[in-house]
């Protein structure tokens, strides 16, 4: 694990996303950030980080929200930029680079 090279929230505030330099991009809940942070025990899955994506190579270097679809978007040191669709929850990859 890596420190953090860029974030950004979505357009809603609802999400957040960090980008490092260990190739993972991960993908936060809001309100499950402020759970933890208040120590709120009632909500059982309070893991802030949604989920994680490995489809870089190289250290990620910016990130973006699209502003209307549920769709992140990346560019790394690899040259490539990947979208993510994060309204699926088992997606992992991209399903689409640009190089």
């Amino acid at each position: 694990q890596n420190v953090a090279r860029c974030a950004k929230f979505s357009p809603d505030g609802k999400y957040f996303a960090t980008g490092s330099g260990d190739t993972s991009i991960k993908f936060f809940e809001v309100s499950k950030i402020k759970q933890t942070m208040l120590g709120d025990s009632k909500e059982s899955s309070g893991r802030p980080v949604v989920r994680t994506f490995y489809d870089h190579v190289q250290p990620i270097n910016d990130l973006d929200f699209h502003p209307i679809s549920p769709i992140l978007i990346s560019g790394a040191k690899d040259n490539t930029i990947k979208f993510f669709d994060f309204s699926k929850t088992a997606a992992r990859k991209a399903f689409r680079v640009i190089q």
